[in-house]
């Protein structure tokens, strides 16, 4: 082969190499997505489509249960319903948990009916509150709380800024003061208190709640929790539980 005949060969593979390699970036340029966890596709080691193995969102919702559900009188025809919630994953919570509460006679009737969202963290038992049900002239006699579908995520658990360092009953004024402390160094936002009270039985006998929409960098404040009619058992032991989002 003559060296006219050779240059014009190594042109032509050097032009056709050339296409090649355009034709090879266009098509990465264009269709070719390195795997993530949001792009409709069972890749990576994912356990589901985009969920599981390396992804944060979890393929199977854990078995959220209430230990207990309970409803309260706060007057006449107004009761408070409250539940103690347990997320049994250690390792992950939902910020939008779906649930709703269902309040029933002693027919087994239903007299109302509340839903709701909250954030459930990992590990966490917590309560669970809704305020002044309405339910005219009738009493609840059983209270239930179910829950729908939630994204669930691996996350920690990190400690609840507030605490309450001590708390004093009140029995005849019907009231409970809880003083609470912000032990980090920065100011706490959307903290809320929920108080407990029960019999010597360990039942539910009331309960209350308040908020709080800021506490100061290594603040403190008392928090006063108060009830309109006489408790109905003598109060053996209160709880109070802190939850800041």
């Amino acid at each position: 082969m003559r060296w006219a005949e050779k240059r014009q060969t190594l042109y032509a593979g050097i032009i056709f190499l050339g296409v090649v390699l355009i034709l090879v970036g266009a098509w990465f340029l264009f269709f070719f997505r390195l795997p993530t966890c949001s792009d409709g596709i069972l890749n990576q080691n994912e356990g589901g489509i985009d969920c599981g193995g390396v992804c944060a969102t979890l393929c199977q919702a854990p078995r959220v249960s209430a230990l207990w559900a309970r409803s309260v009188m706060v007057a006449p025809g107004v009761y408070h319903a409250v539940a103690l919630v347990r997320n049994p994953e250690s390792s992950a919570g939902t910020e939008a948990l779906p649930y709703t509460f269902q309040v029933f006679d002693a027919k087994n009737i239903l007299i109302a009916e509340r839903r709701g969202v909250m954030f459930l963290y990992p590990g966490e038992v917590v309560p669970l509150f809704e305020a002044n049900i309405l339910t005219g002239e009738r009493i609840p006699a059983r209270t239930f709380i179910t829950f729908g579908n939630a994204v669930w995520v691996k996350m920690e658990r990190t400690a609840e800024p507030i605490q309450i360092t001590s708390r004093t009953l009140d029995a005849d004024a019907l009231s409970l003061t809880a003083h609470i402390e912000n032990k980090t160094a920065l100011p706490v936002y959307g903290t809320t208190l929920t108080a407990l009270l029960y019999d010597a039985d360990d039942i539910l006998i009331t309960a209350s709640q308040t908020k709080f929409d800021s506490l100061p960098a290594k603040g403190s404040e008392d928090a006063v929790f108060t009830w309109q009619e006489p408790f109905p058992k003598e109060v053996v032991r209160t709880d109070i539980v802190a939850r800041t989002k």
